[in-house]
């Protein structure tokens, strides 16, 4: 038996002795009182099924059932005192009691509860006890608080459990199968997401979000932007009553440390709330080797590159959410936040060609230093005006984004032969800024009908100053114009939408349309032009979504949209970056808008212990964004983007979550195949095809009070785009965690890769003239020791207007993250 059999062997018996341990102590002390009663409608007094029941004590949850088909419940209460009961099914309006169980009593009988019909929209619990997902008519939740390994998981890590995501071994993410989607925060856009979405939620603690909603059919109130759909993150904004609050801190094994507090406070008709969350971060040591094969030159016919890389940064990160009721019928609600980080990267490597003959023909080390400075400060301010007639509602917004981006880097050549490229310096000074005002009309005409619409506009000016340098002879920076790169670039969008949803008591159809009219308006000073792009063009986007409920356990979704893709600026951008002076790459500024037909039908089974959700979809898009590669007789490999893309995408993704021993034990399992075709439409022959899948299980027990062991792992085949295919990648993992003084006081521990300490991930490029393999290897494991404590009462929340800004937009899914430096290949 070799080492990580027997290390995996001692893991399990001490697991299952700690359980079998935990249990009996359990059951010797435990002292239960039973509360059980019946859930009724109010109307007619039948019985309803499957409503979720749930028992807080000190605004703690402390436990929660589903009723059965008649309507009953029953569940425990360890301990005498005031509890608060709260009753939530879809389509009726919460029911909230309070009680007191007294020292004698062993049973309590509340009796039949009755709940009144309301406007929500309709909504399927997938999990009865703080569901980790749920589903609505257009969009799948995955419910971060209720999962336990938010406590030490990173929001990247985070995201390999959430259905219809994947995440590679390059830590991109895929959203059924495809990177073009749009990542928005509390429903607006983020700048740092579209530029570099991989570094932003490595840094951002899973806790600090609530849920992650997946909409891969967006209706029309949202921007028709993101082909792959819309990955929505929710930060915690969480209840409160007079005030709440928590800190926490944790560390890593890397020497990356984390920090975070939240505080709200209510005040009268103000309330406000604030979060933080900001640390360090480090990677090891990883390296790289490339291998490129140039069929175009006798001279430079096999090329080498190898390297290695490290790098570290600070993120900081504040939210700040406020309202002001004025009166029962008008709100006033604002936030606020930013977040600002740096990065220093240092990387060496060699580049090395060889002649047909395998001799020497080219030879050189570079020393490479990199500085990136980022941020995003965002603000918005929203008026809703309701009525008498409930969820009638009108709401005005305005919301302002600023996002600073500043970068430098040196390239330090030494050791060459028969290369004569200078040692290069780059400073470049950017940054983007976005205003947007919306307006919003929402009326449920009747319970059987509603209806929306809206208008925006955005203004989105862009600049980008660049200095660069070349060392002399005399080892003296002089100015160097031959990338000057200076931009000044205005986006104009105006967009009107309308949508209508006709409700049945087991169908609801809902369709609706929007006209996007765009004007681009650019210019980029180059060295000897200054070329000028000009476009206006209209887009009109239809929508449909039928869903049909079987019955309380089954139902069933059908939808189609058409969704478009903007090329964002750093893809519009004709500067030249040579930071790798073999592996160049630019931005083309005649990009036009990806326009993709997106179809989605999925169905869902759900009870007390099973759940299931089965989707299956297709996206077909005949003028896609790709990467277009290419290496020139010298040896250099230039990279651009062009639509010369034709996609076909068809997948299916499951989702299936069981519990056992009262819901002491959850296991779900996910994964998903899909097929790609993509074919090159400028007559070059390009094409790449082929089956890719992911699977995921999860595991979590409680075997003790206030305490868990998780578990679990994944598998990604790799992905496939036009001239590029990755390898397969896994990971596993293993945890802890206890609760203190009634779990206000949280410990954990994450051992990420236990059994691995090293990984390699490959990845191929195909081109006109060329083939290139690169193998990318760096650390895995790594350990993580968080400490979180909470405070205060939670019962009201910091109110928001319901309809505000939500700008998800601009062709993303495309940032890099931090991989080898040097003489490697990214």
């Amino acid at each position: 038996m070799n080492f990580k059999s027997r290390y995996l062997l001692v893991l399990v018996v001490i697991t299952a002795f700690t359980i079998g341990n935990a249990y009996s102590q359990s059951a010797s002390r435990k002292k239960t009182n039973t509360i059980k009663g019946i859930v009724i409608e109010g109307e007619d007094s039948k019985g309803i099924g499957y409503a979720t029941v749930a028992l807080y004590k000190d605004s703690i949850i402390k436990n929660a059932v589903a009723t059965d088909e008649s309507g009953k419940f029953s569940l425990k209460a360890d301990t005498t005192g005031s509890y608060v009961l709260t009753v939530t099914y879809v389509g009726y309006s919460p029911y909230n009691q309070n009680f007191t169980v007294e020292d004698d009593a062993k049973e309590v009988d509340l009796g039949a509860i009755k709940l009144e019909k309301g406007l929500e929209v309709e909504a399927v619990t997938v999990i009865g006890v703080r569901p980790l997902v749920t589903t609505e008519v257009d969009k799948i939740i995955y419910n971060t608080e209720a999962d336990p390994q938010a406590t030490t998981s990173t929001a990247l890590e985070m995201m390999r459990k959430v259905p219809l995501l994947a995440v590679d071994g390059d830590d991109k993410i895929t959203l059924k199968g495809q990177a073009n989607f749009k990542i928005l925060v509390n429903g607006k856009t983020s700048n740092l997401m579209d530029k570099n979405y991989k570094e932003v939620l490595k840094s951002m603690p899973a806790h600090s979000i609530k849920n992650v909603e997946i909409i891969t059919n967006p209706p029309s109130k949202y921007d028709a932007e993101g082909i792959g759909g819309i990955i929505n993150i929710i930060t915690n904004r969480k209840s409160l009553n007079g005030f709440n609050g928590s800190i926490g801190a944790g560390v890593d094994s890397y020497g990356g440390l984390n920090g975070n507090a939240y505080i709200a406070a209510a005040l009268g008709k103000f309330s406000i709330s604030a979060n933080y969350y900001g640390g360090q971060y480090k990677q090891p040591r990883a390296s790289s080797e490339s291998h490129i094969e140039n069929y175009n030159s006798e001279e430079m016919r096999y090329g080498r590159l190898e390297g290695s890389g490290k790098y570290k940064g600070t993120n900081n990160s504040i939210s700040v959410d406020a309202s002001y009721e004025i009166d029962t019928l008008n709100l006033i609600s604002m936030s606020f936040g930013g977040y600002f980080g740096n990065s220093k990267n240092h990387g060496s490597g060699i580049s090395e060609y060889l002649n047909s003959q395998r001799q020497q023909t080219m030879f050189f080390r570079l020393n490479n230093n990199s500085k990136n400075e980022y941020g995003s400060l965002s603000g918005n301010l929203d008026y809703q005006r309701s009525f008498k007639k409930p969820d009638r509602t009108f709401t005005v917004s305005y919301k302002i984004d600023y996002n600073p981006n500043n970068s430098s880097y040196d390239n330090m050549i030494e050791d060459r032969i028969n290369y004569t490229e200078p040692s290069r310096r780059s400073e470049n000074e950017a940054w983007g800024l976005e205003h947007t005002f919306q307006a919003d009309y929402f009326d449920p005409i009747t319970e059987k009908h509603q209806f929306e619409t809206g208008v925006k506009y955005r203004l989105r000016p862009s600049m980008s100053n660049a200095d660069n340098y070349m060392l002399d002879q005399n080892g003296v920076w002089q100015p160097e114009d031959r990338n000057k790169n200076d931009l000044d670039y205005r986006q104009h969008i105006g967009a009107a939408y309308l949508g209508y949803l006709l409700k049945f008591k087991k169908a609801s159809f809902k369709v609706g349309a929007r006209g996007e009219y765009t004007v681009e308006d650019g210019t980029f000073h180059l060295q000897n032009t200054d070329p000028h792009i000009f476009s206006r063009y209209f887009d009109l986007i239809p929508y449909a979504n039928v869903a049909y409920k079987f019955n309380d356990k089954n139902n069933m979704r059908l939808s189609y949209t058409q969704r478009l893709q903007r090329p964002g600026i750093w893809y519009l951008n004709p500067y030249v970056n040579d930071q790798n002076p073999l592996d160049i790459s630019y931005g083309n500024p005649n990009l036009k808008s990806e326009v993709g037909h997106s179809f989605g039908l999925s169905y869902g089974f759900y009870t007390q212990r099973f759940n299931m959700n089965l989707s299956g979809n297709a996206t077909l898009i005949n003028n896609s964004i790709d990467n277009v590669s290419e290496v020139r007789a010298d040896g250099v490999k230039v990279t651009t983007y062009d639509n010369i893309g034709k996609n076909q995408n068809y997948g299916m993704n499951l989702w299936s979550s069981a519990n056992f021993f009262e819901r002491k034990l959850n296991i779900n399992l996910g994964g998903g195949t899909r097929y790609s075709k993509i074919e090159s439409r400028n007559g070059n022959g390009l094409s790449n095809s082929g089956w890719t899948y992911n699977a995921n299980l999860n595991i979590y027990a409680t075997p003790w009070k206030n305490g868990g062991v998780f578990l679990g792992g994944g598998y990604n085949s790799g992905y496939i785009s036009l001239q590029n295919k990755s390898s397969n990648y896994y990971y596993h993992y293993l945890g802890v965690q206890h609760g203190f003084f009634d779990k206000k006081l949280n410990l954990s521990v994450n051992v990420n890769s236990p059994f691995e300490n090293k990984r390699s991930y490959k990845n191929e490029t195909t081109g006109v003239g060329f083939m290139q393999r690169s193998e990318f290897r760096f650390e895995q494991r790594s350990v993580r020791v968080s400490l979180d404590w909470r405070f205060g009462k939670m019962q009201t929340q910091v109110k928001k207007a319901r309809r505000g800004i939500s700008n998800d937009d601009t062709k993303s899914g495309g940032g890099g993250g931090g991989a080898a430096g040097g003489g490697g290949s990214n």
